[in-house]
């Protein structure tokens, strides 16, 4: 009997074109740009983690236990950790990573009359190549060799404060392990400029080998920062190192360096998802009422039905199947289509206004286009959401035929 009732409720969708067709539209166009606004959220949200990862956090750190605790120098990775992690490393064969052992402290700037606090980097110019923006970002002179031992490498931005050029000297103080006063002078030898205002205006570069010989004494290291070609392993290897490697050190992965930037895009996140709810609720009350409008149109209908002999149960079930094919074929289509949108444009991306700092940006993107991401499972939120929605849309009709009287309404015809 529920085959017959399927094929009477295919003939009265293809019968009513008109409401077919724009209740079918309503379905498809808003799970369509729901699943489309999602592909390209996903997209700019890779976009912004990718920027923060790529200019100089890398996907991942190794440093030592509390290290975030206190601030002093004490939390040091010793040169039998630097070796054993750097060993765990070249186990990993899943995707190519590149790593580099990094010093961090603060120092103060002095030159023209000109004082400025910022974040002193000891690197490893060979390997801090492959893994920051910086290197590749040089806009004056050169970025940093085996023999820049008393070079330094600025910002743009810390470059027009100071007002200071390519091989002027600045007067750098900063303190060792031992909290003494060490103050040197070092040569400008490159400018960058990235975009990225904590890099160019509050980071600074020197070699790694005077932050040995001078301030940690000895071949130590606040972290080993690590980014991987392919991200998508970033908590495979997170994992990895954190069963090979000693208690004594910690693995965080960039989000815990950057806990407040994370936290951004899982707020606009959520509330993107509470516009999307919200959009798919309001639909949903439009469709009620157009299910609800039609069933009472079509009680004499019913009526016709109940004088043959059919059972006033069946009605809900022609309901049910005509709700079920208009949502099925609306929904399908729309996952398709934004499918093959989404796919076209992961491909070519689709161009962004330029980012300038002078519109008080705080970081500028590593590029202007955004490739949505075609294997996000977050896809498929529009079309459950509005499949789901629209599937529960017929109670209230179903509700409203329980309490009819078809015959009666024939009569009153």
């Amino acid at each position: 009997m529920l085959k017959t009732i399927f094929k009477i409720s295919l003939r009265n969708v293809l019968r009513r074109k008109l409401q077919t067709f724009l209740l079918g539209f309503m379905i498809f166009f808003t799970s369509l740009a729901i699943f489309v606004m999602v592909g390209f959220q996903s997209g700019a949200y890779q976009l912004i983690e990718d920027s923060y990862t790529k200019f100089f956090n890398g996907d991942i750190q190794v440093r030592l236990q509390g290290y975030n605790d206190i601030e002093d120098f004490e939390k040091l990775l010793a040169e039998e950790d630097i070796s054993l992690i750097q060993a765990k490393l070249e186990l990993f064969d899943k995707t190519p990573i590149f790593s580099t052992t990094r010093y961090l402290s603060f120092a103060l700037g002095d030159f023209n009359d000109k004082n400025f606090a910022f974040q002193l980097v000891g690197i490893e110019p060979n390997t801090e190549k492959n893994l920051s923006m910086p290197a590749s970002h040089m806009v004056q002179g050169s970025f940093l060799d085996d023999s820049s031992y008393n070079d330094v490498v600025i910002g743009q931005d810390l470059a027009d404060f100071f007002n200071i050029k390519v091989g002027d000297e600045i007067v750098l103080m900063t303190t060792d392990v031992y909290d003494s006063f060490v103050i040197d002078s070092f040569m400008v030898k490159g400018i960058y400029q990235t975009g990225d205002i904590s890099l160019d205006k509050n980071t600074a570069f020197i070699h790694r080998n005077y932050f040995n010989d001078n301030i940690a004494f000895g071949d130590k290291a606040t972290n080993i920062t690590i980014k991987l070609t392919d991200s998508s392993y970033r908590d495979t290897l997170k994992t990895f190192l954190q069963n090979s490697l000693p208690s004594h050190l910690e693995v965080v992965s960039w989000d815990e360096v950057l806990p407040n930037i994370k936290q951004t895009i899982q707020f606009q996140f959520i509330v993107s998802m509470f516009f999307y709810v919200l959009l798919v609720v309001i639909v949903s009350f439009t469709i009620v009422n157009s299910m609800m409008l039609a069933t009472l149109k079509r009680m004499p209908e019913f009526g016709i039905y109940s004088s043959i002999g059919l059972n006033n149960r069946y009605f809900k079930w022609i309901l049910f199947f005509e709700n079920f094919i208009i949502c099925t074929v609306s929904v399908g289509l729309s996952t398709i289509l934004g499918m093959i949108f989404i796919y076209h444009f992961s491909k070519v991306g689709i161009p962004l206004p330029a980012i300038t700092q002078e519109e008080g940006v705080p970081l500028t993107l590593i590029n202007n286009v955004i490739y949505p991401n075609p294997h996000s499972p977050l896809l498929l939120v529009g079309p459950i959401l509005v499949y789901a929605s629209t599937i529960l849309a017929i109670i209230p009709p179903i509700i409203r035929l329980s309490k009819s009287n078809p015959v009666q309404a024939i009569t009153s015809n």
